[in-house]
Parts: C-alpha cells; sequence; structure tokens
C-alpha cells in the first residue's frame, strides 16, 4: 500500500508545481512597504520619488479595514508602486517617529515630496477612491490620468 501511495504522490508532484506556479502568478499585486526610515527616505530622495507614509497599530481595526481593502486595490497598487516610496510604520517600532510626526489617531497617511517636506495627510479609512484621489494629487499633470480607481463590476 505504502509503494502505491509513493507511485500516486509522485505521479501528482509535477502537477502539483505547476498549479503552485499558476497560483503565484496569479496572486494580486502588493505595495512594497518599507519599515526602515532611512532607508525609505533615502530612496525618495535618491530617486525624486514622494513619500507616502502610512502610520498603523496591531490593535487598530480601521487600519485593518484598509489593510484589506484600501492598500490592495490595483489602481492604489499601481499609483504607489509606480509614483511613491512606501514607508509602513507602527508604534511598536517607531514610536518617537510617530511622535516627531504628529500623528493624532490611526490609521494616518501623510504625503511628502522627495525633499521630505509634508504635502498632505489623512487621519482615518480611506476608501480605495478616496486614496488614489489623494496619491493623483501629488502627482504631475500627466500622471494624474493614469491613476484612477479601478471599479469592480461582478
Amino acid at each position: 500500500m505504502s509503494r502505491m501511495f509513493s507511485l500516486v504522490l509522485w505521479a501528482l508532484l509535477p502537477a502539483l508545481s505547476i498549479s503552485s506556479l499558476q497560483a503565484d502568478e496569479n496572486a494580486p499585486n502588493t505595495i512594497q512597504w518599507h519599515s526602515d526610515v532611512r532607508v525609505a527616505t533615502k530612496m525618495a530622495k535618491e530617486q525624486d520619488k514622494p513619500l507616502l507614509i502610512y502610520v498603523t497599530s496591531d490593535d487598530c481595526f480601521y487600519c485593518r479595514k484598509m489593510e484589506r481593502q484600501t492598500w490592495p486595490d490595483a489602481g492604489v497598487v499601481r499609483a504607489v508602486d509606480s509614483h511613491f516610496i512606501a514607508l509602513k510604520l507602527t508604534p511598536q517600532h517607531h514610536a518617537q517617529v510617530i511622535r516627531n510626526l504628529n500623528v493624532p489617531a490611526f490609521p494616518a497617511t501623510l504625503l511628502l515630496n522627495s525633499q521630505l517636506k509634508h504635502q498632505q495627510s489623512a487621519v482615518g479609512l480611506q476608501s480605495a477612491q478616496e486614496m488614489t484621489r489623494m496619491l493623483g494629487a501629488l502627482l504631475p499633470t500627466q500622471t494624474q490620468s493614469a491613476v484612477r480607481p479601478v471599479e469592480y463590476r461582478p
């Protein structure tokens, strides 16, 4: 019986490998978040890109909601990954930086230009459409038309 099981397993192994590769190819895009403040600010300056700072906390209900609904949105992911350096801060790891930024509540989203000057911020839950508008406001005019929310149609 165990020999038969081994033969079946070896026969299925290539199919399992192919299906796992296909699942990875179809996985939704995600934002490439940085957690190191120095690295992210250096990249923003060197690449001449605005810095998107997302301030979240482990016990924040609306932070989890943004992480499920706003940040995975295809339009938001495309805009962030194409035009911004993304930095995620948590009070567990970045308490002093968050205090220095005067963040009053979680979640908070701050946009700084490539010279690290504050441009815009929002506190509280932001929908994908609201986030896309906020991100688009910081981009050059010719880029704004390419940054649109993706509407879901069943």
